[in-house]
């Protein structure tokens, strides 16, 4: 008889006592880690395992109860930029989620967060959080549109010909990061011309 220290398909779960042949417990098991000696010393250090397990069980049990609390009726709010006809470019992932949940306060795994369709659109989603075995949390997601991010002419703004918006040249060490939406440039210092 040995304990099983894993779950495994044909014999049983973690911490079940199993009969099995000689041979395939010392060649397999006992090598591998899978099982132990079902002797007295295994057998309460077992039971003490299923306790402590059981205990850390439930105290993560109510801390997912507790945060599912404060998650039911959240709402997450995602600004995403929308072309001429109102469409967004790309989709809102788990990964957007889940870094929005977690700048709110909200520890929560976002291979965990689900929702029925792919968020491709702008409006109000609701989506829902496994948080534990048995506990979920229901909160909405809200894809609004963005502000223009694109920088207006002035003092500051930079322009494709290496020129500040008060069109005073910008230094050399300046000018070699400007780089337009369309092409790149590079200052003229550096152009060879053909012999």
């Amino acid at each position: 008889q040995v304990v099983l220290q894993e779950t495994l398909k044909n014999l049983g779960n973690s911490g079940e006592v199993v009969r099995v042949r000689p041979g395939y417990a010392r060649n397999f098991l006992y090598p591998r880690k899978l099982a132990v000696v079902a002797t007295e010393r295994n057998l309460s250090r077992l039971e003490h395992d299923k306790r402590e397990a059981s205990a850390r069980a439930a105290k993560l049990k109510a801390a997912a109860e507790e945060t599912a609390k404060k998650l039911n009726g959240f709402v997450v709010k995602l600004s995403r930029t929308v072309g001429a006809e109102g469409r967004m470019y790309g989709s809102v992932t788990h990964k957007d989620i889940g870094e929005a949940l977690e700048a709110a306060g909200f520890s929560v795994d976002r291979r965990k967060i689900e929702f029925e369709n792919a968020i491709k659109a702008l409006g109000s989603y609701d989506v829902v959080a496994k948080l534990a075995h048995d506990v979920t949390a229901t909160f909405k997601v809200e894809v609004v549109k963005a502000e223009k991010l694109w920088p207006r002419r002035g003092v500051g703004a930079t322009d494709r010909i290496g020129v500040t918006g008060d069109r005073t040249p910008m230094p050399i060490s300046q000018q070699e990061r400007v780089v337009s939406p369309r092409t790149t440039w590079m200052p003229r210092q550096q152009y060879s011309r053909p012999s």
